[in-house]
């Protein structure tokens, strides 16, 4: 006990001799800290809110082979959507501002931060909102585009289907009345599909692509996110002492070797 209270004393002894040392280095962390972050310019940040709803899969009469395989549900497909729409879509800004995006809830978070003006961070939400739905419009277009493609290849199978059983409803019809009458349902059904698809591509061809989906948009903030000027002038503060009582038992071992080559020359 008795030596550790004699080591203490002697480590606070060093300290007191080298307390300008110490605290040149705090002064010098602290001005140092001080400076660079208050010439740091504010970081503010804008949460901006999408949801997103199709109506196209509305339109169409049956949902597509290869998404009932796959077992992705309507809702899934469209927050996937909306999703890529933003990861693709960069903020307008002359000045950096960065973006993060989070889904959650049917709900694409897209945060924007940057060293921007209040005002001008706003503008740059409202901006990348539309952005986004061009974006979206843009998708819309080329999903509209297969749709059409894919009901017009549908009416030209449905089409030659009708024709070849309009053959084999006229071979049939002078020997066999009960296949003539099954016969005429069938092409009276498909009669039906082909219509149905005409007019789907006729619908299709004259819509707004903007038309067939919603984009509901909000924001929050913006909010100051940084920098924290205390909290970093606390940090080097810290270190300044750190560094500084090192720096005086440097002084004060290099002192000592000194002191005891001095002595051990001397005998």
């Amino acid at each position: 006990m008795d030596d550790y209270e004699v080591d203490l004393i002697d480590y606070l002894r060093v300290m007191w001799k080298g307390k300008w040392i110490i605290l040149a280095c705090l002064v010098v962390a602290l001005a140092v800290s001080a400076a660079i972050m208050w010439t740091r310019p504010n970081e503010y940040a804008v949460t901006v809110q999408h949801q997103y709803h199709e109506q196209l899969s509305e339109l169409l009469p049956s949902r597509p082979t290869a998404e009932l395989s796959s077992g992705i549900d309507v809702a899934t497909q469209q927050d996937n959507t909306l999703q890529a729409a933003v990861d693709a879509t960069q903020a307008s800004s002359s000045q950096q501002v960065t973006k993060k995006t989070t889904l959650t809830n049917g709900l694409v978070r897209t945060t924007l931060s940057g060293a921007v003006p209040p005002t001008d961070l706003v503008q740059v939400a409202a901006d990348f909102t539309s952005l986004v739905k061009n974006e979206l419009t843009q998708q819309m277009s080329g999903n509209i585009l297969l749709a059409i493609n894919s009901a017009n290849l549908r009416v030209a199978q449905l089409t030659k289907e009708r024709d070849m059983l309009k053959e084999q409803m006229t071979a049939a019809l002078a020997t066999n009345a009960s296949l003539t009458d099954y016969l005429a349902e069938k092409v009276a059904d498909l009669e039906g599909s082909i219509v149905q698809n005409q007019v789907l591509v006729e619908t299709l061809q004259g819509t707004d692509p903007s038309a067939l989906f919603q984009l509901n948009a909000s924001q929050q903030g913006p909010s100051n996110v940084g920098p924290n000027r205390k909290m970093s002038v606390a940090v080097a503060g810290v270190l300044g002492l750190f560094v500084g009582v090192l720096l005086a038992f440097f002084v004060h071992y290099l002192a000592s070797a000194r002191e005891r080559e001095a002595t051990h020359k001397q005998t």
